[in-house]
């Protein structure tokens, strides 16, 4: 089957190595992965019409069974037209072993995007460092320059699956830890799995959480790239802003194409057993696995779900990290924070959920660029956000830049303490920051000042080395 696939999907899928890249070529690889991988994969679904052909294969094979049954009680009658029954058969075999074969290639494709989709992201799960980078450089690899607003659309729209999969993986692995109790049956058998185990992995069981819910993600998020979609968000130039009663058709339209996609168009591909048990045991948590994923992609907005909830969170939290719409509110990263608490007070998203991912992140998320008064140099000095989960949601644990701001302090991390944060109006009175030095020392003109910075540009352009920006230090010490 495999050397009849075309060479570049052949290629992405088989033939690139990503053990070796760097992260933001890991990130392109899934993007990659995903618009050229599943996307294409989704348009030939539709244009074959596999759903259909799927649909039609039950009536095959009960024509098939209707004409041997035929055949074989009128072998000697004179009267019946045997060879022209024999034909019809032989037709329908064919059309119904064509139909198979082509929903075995698109299946064993689809499959194996899944999968290396999954691997990928959750490669990156093996650590909580490895995680951060990955979500920060996603904070930081897209485009802040208006006029490139097509761009920074189009790439945040390929990020948002991947940074959703993240900090749903982070928020479930966190609330394992923190001994919540899941409801979900699939996550429960697995964590009760590894319990019963005597050398319990942790990390295997966070895996077989964390790849199936990716997947799930994954194909929730491709449901929005279907035709039924694409009549609500495809117009001419600029984007469309849908109302609130478009975006919540949108997502019923998308998750039911997801759906669709999944139940026609993958297939899980069973190993070779050596054993009958061995086949049995796979049987069952394939189904046990499967029925999560579907859970997975309709479970969204649902709220008697718990992972819906728990997939809204981070999804809320999502659309603030990665903007791709046309209109950028100014410093929505930060205050995500903010908006988020008291939707969780008006029970607009779980409070539970919320308060624990927000507790994780911070007030000030991953790629945050601040500024801070440095009182043993009384100076004004800037830094980024690096690290998660800091003791206190107004204190984030950062690096210093250098060197007019385009390099970054090896030696040690910075707790910006609240009363040095000068993104807080109280403290720039405190330190009589004017606007008048602030704006000659930053070059900032009177029509972007503000009291954060985005390293996306310095990133872009070389000017920080992304390795030393998320490179682990044991020094650390708090701003006075």
């Amino acid at each position: 089957m495999l050397n009849t696939i075309p060479k570049n999907m052949f290629n992405l899928l088989y033939r690139r190595n990503s053990k070796n890249m760097t992260i933001n070529g890991k990130i392109n690889y899934i993007r990659h992965l995903y618009s050229h991988g599943l996307v294409h994969q989704q348009d030939e679904f539709y244009k074959q019409e596999l759903e259909r052909k799927n649909l039609k294969l039950p009536e095959l094979e009960r024509k098939q069974k209707t004409l041997l049954d035929l055949i074989n009680k009128n072998r000697e009658n004179s009267n019946f037209q045997l060879g022209q029954a024999r034909q019809e058969r032989r037709e329908v075999m064919t059309e119904k072993t064509d139909i198979k074969d082509t929903l075995t290639y698109h299946r064993e494709i689809n499959h194996d995007l899944l999968n290396k989709i999954s691997s990928e992201i959750t490669s990156q799960f093996s650590s909580k460092r490895n995680l951060e980078i990955l979500l920060g450089t996603l904070s930081i690899a897209y485009e802040t320059n208006p006029k490139n607003q097509a761009l920074r659309i189009k790439r945040n729209t390929e990020s948002k699956p991947i940074y959703m999969s993240a900090i749903s993986a982070l928020l479930i692995q966190n609330l394992i830890e923190n001994n919540y109790k899941f409801n979900s049956k699939y996550v429960s058998e697995i964590i009760q799995k590894h319990e019963d185990n005597e050398t319990p992995n942790s990390q295997e069981m966070f895996t077989e959480i964390q790849k199936p819910l990716v997947k799930g993600i994954y194909l929730q998020y491709l449901g929005h790239t279907s035709p039924s979609s694409k009549i609500m968000t495809e117009t001419d130039s600029p984007p469309k802003i849908l109302t609130t009663q478009e975006r919540e058709k949108l997502l019923k339209l998308s998750k039911n194409a997801g759906k669709i996609f999944f139940e026609n168009a993958v297939d899980a591909i069973p190993p070779k057993f050596d054993t009958h048990q061995e086949k049995e045991e796979f049987e069952k948590g394939i189904e046990s696995q499967l029925s999560f994923i579907t859970s997975t992609i309709t479970s969204l907005n649902n709220s008697k779900s718990e992972i819906g909830q728990l997939l809204k969170v981070c999804q809320v939290y999502t659309s603030f990290m990665l903007p791709d719409k046309p209109r950028v509110v100014e410093n929505s990263h930060i205050k995500a924070y903010d908006i988020m608490i008291q939707l969780a007070k008006d029970k607009k998203i779980n409070p539970i959920f919320t308060s624990r991912l927000l507790s994780m992140m911070g007030k000030f998320p991953l790629g945050t660029g601040l500024y801070f008064f440095d009182q043993d140099n009384k100076s004004i000095d800037k830094v980024i956000v690096t690290r998660t989960n800091p003791e206190n949601p107004n204190e984030p644990i950062t690096k210093r830049t250098l060197k007019k701001f385009k390099k970054v302090n090896e030696s040690e991390e910075l707790i910006i303490s609240q009363k040095s944060n000068l993104y807080f109006k109280e403290i720039r009175r405190k330190f009589d920051i004017n606007k008048t030095n602030f704006r000659v020392q930053f070059n900032e003109g009177d029509e972007n000042l503000k009291f954060y910075w985005k390293p996306n540009e310095s990133l872009k352009h070389g000017h920080i080395d992304e390795d030393k920006v998320w490179e682990k230090k044991q020094s650390r010490r708090r701003t006075v």
